[in-house]
Parts: structure tokens; sequence; C-alpha cells
């Protein structure tokens, strides 16, 4: 799939979720077979999000690649321990261990960190994310930064330099939160779409049971169009996961993106 000649990857974040059977999986599927009922709708792109809260073991990575037939490509959210200390040698080298399969065949197409709200912006701060895009130069990396201090044009100029992108957030309004700004850093963009739930109110806990219109999601294809004169990939990641809203989400975008083809 492209879009004004640039590959576009469309997926969600995880797939293992209970309630998306009976609304996008058969009610009676076996959760094991959920992520090949994934790839079988012709879903491209897939967030996996558990390696923040423990560094994957080859194998674990390997069962994922099975069960897709290289049918899906995937980014991988680093892990706390290199989040918090990008100088920590012994998880960086657990980490790349585990993530080997997908490196070996090619299916790894970035890493992201996200960072919590209250990673706000400073010269330490900017050097720690730069430290730990700096562990993998070869892979497009993404840092996840919801806090407003990052949105200035002096620190995108620090992350031009050292190839640091930054996700693309579509979240509530929610006071001192990240704007939705469409800019892409790294030669790519990638899209994180949470949803507008109105009872997600502050910062401290994310309401996902959010369905997003079809105008919305042309908006979304739109301001790709527009960046991607300078991107050499675009990524969509469905991260209103409650009860189905992200794979229905999904398909309905790769539908809409046909127009751009």
């Amino acid at each position: 799939m492209k879009i004004n000649d640039t590959p576009l990857y469309i997926g969600t974040s995880g797939y293992n979720h209970e309630d998306w059977k009976g609304v996008f999986a058969p009610q009676d599927m076996h959760n094991y077979d959920l992520l090949t009922y994934y790839a079988d709708q012709g879903i491209n792109f897939l967030e996996v999000a558990f390696t923040f809260y423990r560094i994957p073991e080859a194998d674990k990575i390997q069962h994922i690649i099975n069960r897709t037939g290289d049918r899906v490509r995937f980014s991988v959210r680093m892990p706390k321990a290199l989040v918090r200390n990008p100088w920590d040698d012994t998880a960086y080298e657990e980490f790349i261990k585990g993530v080997a399969p997908m490196l070996s065949r090619g299916l790894l197409e970035c890493f992201y960190a996200d960072y919590h709200p209250s990673f706000s912006a400073s010269k330490k701060n900017q050097e720690m994310i730069a430290a730990l895009r700096n562990r993998f130069p070869k892979i497009r990396f993404f840092a996840e930064l919801s806090n407003r201090t990052w949105y200035k044009e002096r620190i995108f100029s620090y992350f031009r330099e050292h190839d640091v992108g930054m996700t693309v957030i579509d979240m509530p309004n929610i006071k001192g939160s990240a704007p939705y700004y469409p800019v892409s850093l790294n030669h790519a963009l990638y899209f994180k779409f949470y949803g507008h739930n109105p009872l997600w109110i502050t910062t401290g806990e994310k309401f996902l049971n959010y369905s997003y219109s079809d105008n919305e999601i042309r908006r979304f294809l739109r301001n790709s169009v527009e960046c991607s004169v300078t991107a050499q990939a675009v990524y969509f990641i469905f991260a209103n996961v409650a009860a189905g809203c992200a794979p229905k989400n999904v398909l309905r975008a790769k539908e809409l993106a046909k127009k751009y083809e």
C-alpha cells in the first residue's frame, strides 16, 4: 500500500485484546489465533508493545513472526530499562538478541520509545533520547513525547540532526499534553491515534473506547500526503484498542487510503 508513492503501513497497538472477539474476530476464537486472523485481514503493520515491560526473548518474537507468515511488519516498543537508562549495556544486548528474528528477516520497520507525560524538554532529556537513538543507527527511531514542552522549533532541529522522529499524537486536548502536529524529522512519519473519548480528561488515565469517523481518518490521510514529499515511509497506529475500535478503524483506513494510491 502506498500514499503519494510513499509506502503506507497501517496497524494497531498490540493484537491480543479480549474485547476484540465478537467485534473484529470471531467470538470463539482462541487467543493464540488472533494474530494470524489479524494478518489474514490484510493488515500489514503491528506495534509490539509488551516489550516495554519485559525484554523479549527471541523465541517469543519468532512465534509472532511464524503466525503472520512474513505478511506483517513491526514497530517495537523500547524496554523501560533502556528508556530510563540508554547507557545500560546489558539491557541493550538482551534486547538486540530478543528482536534478532525480526531484524534478520527484515520485518522490523522501527523502534519507538514512549516517555511519561511528566518527561519534559531539557538538554539532559534531549541527550538521553539521542543516546538511545544512537544505539540503533540502522533502524528508524521515534520518540513519543506527550508533554507539550517538546513542541519547539529548536528541539525539532536537534532531533533532525540526530535522526530522531517524533510520534504524531492524536489524543484529547488536555492541558500540557502534546498537540496534534504532523512533522517529519527523520524522513518518516509515525502517527499514533488514541481517540477522543470524553471521559479522558487527565493525563493519568487513558480511555481508549473511541471510533474515528471517516472524516477524521481522511484528515489524517491528507496530512500524510502533505508531509509525504520528504517521507520515505508513513506509519499509522490505531491505539484506540478498547471494544475493537482500532482494528475496525484500520480496515476503514485501508479502504479510504486507496484514493491516494
